[in-house]
């Protein structure tokens, strides 16, 4: 009996050893999972740092990179300003000595056209009709002869194409002059107003015509 309960107790203690073994593995395989999950979270941990870090190191990089693209480029454009300020300082000279005589022509003819109309405004003063008929032909005659000398100026200043231009034009003012005056005249025919008021206009398109002249033609 007494060996019986022994045994028993032999029993219950082998038992409790192995319970207790059993418990420590599973404790220690759950340290070693606790420890790999760890190891594995901070690996990721890790790579997600470098990640970060590559992608700043990549912002950091691409301004640089732009900025060493932008140069060159920067470089270029002030090279093709440093040209053409050079060139524009090499022509400079020439085009203001052109620019001079042109402006010397302009006020030089513009002074002629002043003066015709003050000695007509002279001779006019208490003249009769058929006085005035003449002033206004002398006036006229005196127009068309600055007329001519703008023309024969602009023959050797302009291009080919322009003078061809300004040749049809020319033509074209002839014609619109001409009709011009007679329906002018027109409005007193048969009277003794028709003449003078003809050759009045003929005066007056020809004055216009040589200022159109003068300002769009001698600036080129």
């Amino acid at each position: 009996m007494r060996k019986s309960r022994l045994l028993v107790l032999f029993v219950c203690f082998a038992v409790f050893l192995i319970g207790c073994g059993k418990t420590s593995d599973e404790a220690e395989d759950s340290n070693n999972e606790n420890e790999t999950e760890q190891e594995e979270t901070q690996v990721e941990d890790s790579n997600k740092d470098a990640n970060e870090s590559n992608e700043e190191s990549e912002d950091e990089t691409q301004p640089e990179e732009k900025e060493k693209t932008e140069e060159p480029q920067s470089n270029k454009n002030e090279t093709e300003q440093d040209t053409q300020s050079e060139k524009v300082e090499e022509e400079t000279p020439s085009e203001q000595k052109q620019s001079g005589e042109s402006v010397q022509k302009q006020r030089a003819y513009e002074q002629k056209l002043r003066d015709i109309e003050q000695d007509s405004r002279k001779e006019s003063d208490g003249a009769t009709n058929a006085e005035l008929e003449d002033i206004q032909q002398t006036q006229y005659k005196a127009y068309d002869n600055v007329l001519n000398d703008i023309y024969k100026d602009l023959k050797n200043q302009l291009s080919d194409e322009n003078m061809q231009q300004l040749k049809t034009e020319q033509t074209e003012w002839i014609k619109d002059r001409d009709a011009y005056v007679k329906k002018r005249a027109a409005k007193y025919s048969g009277g003794s107003m028709e003449s003078l008021t003809y050759v009045t206009a003929q005066a007056e398109k020809t004055k216009e015509r040589c200022y159109e002249l003068i300002h769009t033609y001698m600036n080129e």
